[in-house]
């Protein structure tokens, strides 16, 4: 059973939501006065009374111990895909790292249970709430049948302990920011759902248009009273959490008793913005934040939004046709196929799911490294010099004592040998040697066939970390080298060698290695690889 007025309100709540999240992240926080804070705040607890009374307006008569499964299933098909989704574009779009854990967590649905504030989408820890509230509502509706007063009980009982929350947990917190876990917590949320349910058994198919717009009138007047003014938590704590909590249910039952005029376009773009509202609701801070990355938001904030607003609109449109509506398909065939492991219609969702949770794994991790790689090199860049980049790169040799790098600095490329700690005198004496090898031999200098060049053997030093790093460098000349022999010596007074290092070093082993240290240099031949 679908009521084309409680997609409406759907819609209408996550356009509002939307909206509210659009104008606080470009102009700041709206207070607890304004009609889009409250919004804001309590479209969400309107989609919790929504799904309540939806699913009780379905499934009233027709669940039973046999279909749990059907349920289930159905719920984690509309559930689940999007969620995941969502999860893979804040990794591949936003470039954002998470804990696997935390990954792992979201991929199962399991942080609405067990840690609803490590969600991974902005929103979706009303997700989880939500598969908290799915886990409950069997018991619900198969235990109501027996017990005739049980869902205005399980209401009571759950309305006392949002009470407690709102009268003893929540007022101890001076903003919204500090109570956001003790906010989201499912217990604080359950009386919404449940409220929902107990609406669905009032109301349920009593058309009443007289009633209905009354009900909506009073609504309205509820959210646009200012009862309370500055930081949000002063109107999801106290009273005023009862009052507006109060006037869900009412807007609710409102829509569900009203019949609205057919306007043919206003209706339908109403009920398309139904369908659409979950996608809208996960994927508009996607949009936003990835737009922001791109865009420069101050230059013109309104020609941003307006941009965000009809990119949002459209995605949504998008995935929820060619991607939301397949899987909510193939969730109602999948519920009516008896269990066999080899069926291909449990194979193709459960290869889906591995694939999908191994790119995002993978995707994850790379964000990971490259998130690592960047707060190392800001550090380095405190240290005062440049050579420091170098410890954030592969180097081309390294021994027991010293790093060897080429690498780009200031416009000039340089060989550099990189020493950690103190230098001893004999290693402050040591001479350094390069030999050259070049790929033409026109670019040889002299008789020999390689070209000696002098090496600034005076180090320099810098600290990170409170680690001390010495440098000696020297300028590679603009031609194709072949390979290269780098060393260090020092003599004895008898003029005896006493300490050497050697190394001869292919050209295209260092470009595979400039490549991956992203330095830009034509002096060695990359050779590209083929499988």
């Amino acid at each position: 059973m679908r009521i084309a007025s409680l997609d409406y309100l759907r819609g209408l709540m996550a356009l509002g939501i939307m909206c509210y999240h659009y104008l606080v992240w470009s102009y700041g926080v709206y207070g607890s006065e304004t009609f889009l804070g409250k919004i804001g705040i309590y479209g969400v607890s309107v989609f919790y009374v929504l799904s309540g009374l939806t699913l009780y307006l379905v499934y009233q008569d027709k669940l039973t111990l046999k279909t749990i499964k059907s349920f289930s299933v159905k719920r984690l098909a509309r559930i689940y895909p999007l969620l995941w989704f969502c999860i893979l574009l804040n990794i591949l779009l936003l470039a954002k790292s998470y804990p696997y854990e935390k990954i792992l967590l979201n991929i199962t649905g399991l942080f609405g249970f067990f840690a609803v504030d490590q969600y991974i989408p902005t929103g979706a820890w009303s997700i989880g709430n939500e598969l908290v509230f799915y886990a409950l509502f069997p018991i619900i509706v198969i235990a109501s049948r027996k017990f005739k007063y049980l869902v205005p009980v399980f209401f009571l009982i759950t309305l006392f302990i949002a009470l407690y929350f709102a009268f003893f947990q929540l007022s101890e917190f001076d903003s919204l920011g500090k109570a956001w876990k003790t906010y989201i917590n499912p217990l604080n949320q359950l009386f919404l759902f449940v409220g929902g349910i107990l609406i669905g058994s009032l109301f349920a198919l009593k058309e009443n248009n007289k009633l209905g717009s009354i009900l909506l009138f009073l609504a309205l007047i509820i959210f646009l009273l200012p009862l309370s003014e500055g930081d949000l938590i002063h109107i999801i704590s106290g009273s005023n959490r009862i009052i507006y909590s109060g006037g869900c249910f009412i807007l609710t039952s409102a829509f569900l008793l009203i019949k609205f005029p057919n306007f043919k376009w206003v209706n339908l773009v109403l009920e398309r913005l139904g369908h659409i509202s979950y996608s809208l609701y996960l994927i508009h801070p996607i949009v936003y934040w990835f737009l922001a990355k791109q865009l420069n938001i101050a230059e013109s904030s309104y020609s941003f939004l307006s941009l965000a607003v009809i990119i949002t609109l459209v995605l949504s449109y998008v995935v929820f046709f060619y991607f939301e509506k397949r899987f909510i398909e193939y969730g109602r065939k999948f519920r009516e196929v008896n269990f066999n492991i080899s069926s291909n219609l449990y194979l193709k969702p459960l290869v889906t799911i591995i694939l999908g949770t191994i790119l995002i794994l993978q995707a994850n991790k790379r964000n990971i490294q490259l998130d690592k790689k960047e707060k190392q090199q800001i550090k380095m860049l405190k240290t005062g010099s440049e050579y420091s980049k170098l410890l954030a790169q592969r180097s081309v040799y390294s021994d027991s004592v010293y790093k060897i790098f080429i690498a780009n600095f200031d416009g000039k490329k340089e060989i550099v040998f990189l020493k950690k700690g103190t230098l001893t005198n004999m290693q402050q004496e040591s001479k350094f040697f390069v030999h050259l090898y070049p790929k033409n031999q026109k670019d040889l200098l002299g008789k020999a066939n390689h070209n000696p060049i002098n090496f600034d053997s005076n180090f320099t030093s810098f600290d990170y970390e409170g680690q001390l790093y010495h440098v000696a460098h020297t300028e590679l000349p603009d031609y194709v080298i072949e390979k290269l022999n780098l060393g260090q010596y020092s003599y004895r007074g008898d003029n005896s060698i006493n300490y050497k290092i050697q190394k001869l070093i292919i050209g295209t082993e260092i470009a595979r290695i400039l490549k991956e240290n992203k330095e830009e240099m034509n002096n060695f031949e990359y050779l590209q690889e083929t499988f």
